[in-house]
């Protein structure tokens, strides 16, 4: 009896093997790179999505903030003189009128010579009588609390849900959507008393919409795309911009950041073009003062801004390695 000295499966015509192999491997090469060659389709979006903060479409919804801190800064400060988005200015100005009020207290005796004075037209700080003192006082620091506050509970978002997830995103400009919408409707059923934010309700009403700059502020920060990192306060862009080495022949990051300061200002003009337009429109009889309709009108563009900007969120493109 013999024994076997090769496997039973190996084949008997090994050149023939040979070339079905090579078949079967350029036919897999073949079907590799056509369906290589297809266009893939991009993943439906989600909203638990991590999304894609260096893409084109991130660069349109950060440009939005620009233009939304600027709108709302120049309709809130030509109502209240006080910012919403621009903390150094309210910081400044809540010192003025600390020191100024505690000056006012020293020298009680000369209080009544000093507020007949200043109602003949000074625009000075210094000059200003104690009860507008105290209304400045309490708009500065409403709307230093509520930045704050509005950044503190975007950090707390982000550190639930990551600097880049879709929803957290779209969260924030829809908020402040809201809360315009609110002031908005707040200031039109009441116009007929004059009601505006330097009111009595005033300190609350500008503080929430502060709390939406300052979360605004901090999804821009914490977005991961330097250029775009400041959409609200731009001290810092125009250091970047103008002690840039490569300046006037900025790389793009540094074109960002011109683009990012273009934004705020065409947002501050729209908010102060609108304002005017009322104003001029509104067939007011009194020219030298605020139009009682001008703020909710404002107040209603802001809003249309701000779902603007959600939409511009919802349509970046998701982070491929984060699904």
């Amino acid at each position: 009896m013999s024994t076997r000295t090769s496997n039973e499966s190996t084949p008997l015509l090994p050149s023939v093997a040979a070339s079905a192999s090579a078949r079967n491997h350029d036919d897999h090469a073949s079907s590799s790179n056509s369906n290589s060659s297809r266009p893939v389709a991009a993943p439906p979006r989600s909203f638990s999505d991590q999304v894609e903060t260096q893409s084109r479409a991130a660069s349109i919804a950060l440009a939005l903030q620009c233009i939304v801190a600027g709108f709302v800064d120049a309709a809130a400060h030509g109502t209240t003189k006080t910012w919403v988005a621009f903390m150094t200015g309210n910081l400044t100005q809540l010192m003025i009128s600390l020191v100024s009020l505690i000056s006012i207290s020293i020298r009680r005796p000369a209080l009544d010579a000093y507020n007949t004075a200043a109602t003949t037209s000074t625009t000075s700080t210094t000059n200003l009588p104690r009860d507008e003192l105290l209304q400045r006082l309490s708009l500065s620091f409403s709307s230093i609390l509520g930045f704050s506050l509005g950044a503190y509970l975007c950090q707390l978002g982000i550190s639930r849900f990551g600097s880049s997830h879709r929803a957290r995103l779209l969260f924030t400009p829809l908020c402040g959507s809201i809360v315009a919408c609110v002031i908005a409707a707040l200031a039109f059923f009441e116009h007929r008393q004059g009601w505006q934010l330097a009111g009595r309700w005033g300190p609350i009403m500008l503080g929430l919409l502060a709390v939406s700059m300052g979360a605004q502020a901090a999804q821009g920060q914490r977005s991961g795309n330097a250029p775009w990192a400041t959409t609200v306060v731009f001290t810092a862009t125009l250091t970047q911009i103008f002690a840039d080495p490569t300046f006037p022949l900025l790389a793009n990051a540094g074109r960002k950041r011109v683009t990012s300061v273009l934004c705020l200002l065409l947002g501050a003009a729209l908010a102060q073009t609108l304002l005017e337009f009322v104003r001029a429109f509104g067939q007011h009889d009194d020219a030298s003062s605020e139009h009682p309709l001008s703020l909710p009108i404002a107040l209603l563009f802001l809003a249309v801004l701000q779902v603007w900007t959600a939409l511009a969120w919802w349509l970046v493109p998701s982070a491929p390695d984060a699904r």
